[in-house]
């Protein structure tokens, strides 16, 4: 305690944004919490629509960089960036949506 408060460390992910895109796969990075926590990536192709897991490889220990495969070419879809408690899996915040698109195939 500092002058009568606890600090509890932070696991908000912030500043999520898209750094590459393939005509299968788009690859995001954020600004990981304080502490321990693994990060899990889901998206959809709607921003309020239901939202799937990434692929079967989609925690990043200890990352801020994380890849979504075999999507279809050209579309947009919407990625969350989840981030859960490395000591019990449970879920403890979810990003808000960011905006990303896979490259068209040529």
């Amino acid at each position: 305690m500092i002058f009568g408060m606890s600090i509890t460390a932070s696991a908000a992910v912030t500043d999520v944004k898209q750094t590459a895109g393939t005509s299968g796969s788009v690859t995001v990075t954020w600004n990981k919490g304080d502490g321990e926590y693994y990060y899990k990536l889901y998206y959809s192709t709607s921003e309020n629509g239901e939202y799937v897991s990434g692929t079967k490889s989609d925690f990043y220990n200890y990352t801020n960089t994380g890849s979504i495969a075999n999507l279809k070419a050209g579309t947009i879809y919407y990625v969350k960036v989840a981030s859960y408690n490395k000591n019990d899996d449970k879920l403890y915040e979810m990003s808000a949506p960011i905006q990303v698109v896979t490259a068209l195939k040529v």
